[in-house]
């Protein structure tokens, strides 16, 4: 894992922004606004990421990272419903 090292910050960096993007999203929500999808987009690159640093034999297919983005996405959009109830 040393060798992905230095994509530890970029991604603490993206959950902070998650973060960060949650609480602004949920106040531009009872505005009546739609803005929870940048942040659904953040976790789709966080679900390529991780394919990327844990899988990195299955990297090479666009097919498993879509795979990857597409169950981090849904899992954390799964929560957000749950959360928010």
């Amino acid at each position: 894992m040393s060798a992905y090292g230095w994509m530890l910050a970029p991604l603490l960096i993206g959950f902070i922004s998650l973060w960060i993007n949650w609480i602004l999203g949920r106040q531009v929500l009872e505005r009546g606004v739609i803005f929870i999808d940048l942040a659904m987009a953040q976790m789709a690159a966080v679900g390529m990421l991780a394919m990327e640093l844990w899988w990195p034999q299955y990297s090479s297919s666009l097919w498993w990272k879509m795979l990857a983005a597409s169950v981090v996405t849904f899992s954390m959009a799964g929560l957000l419903c749950f959360f928010e109830g």
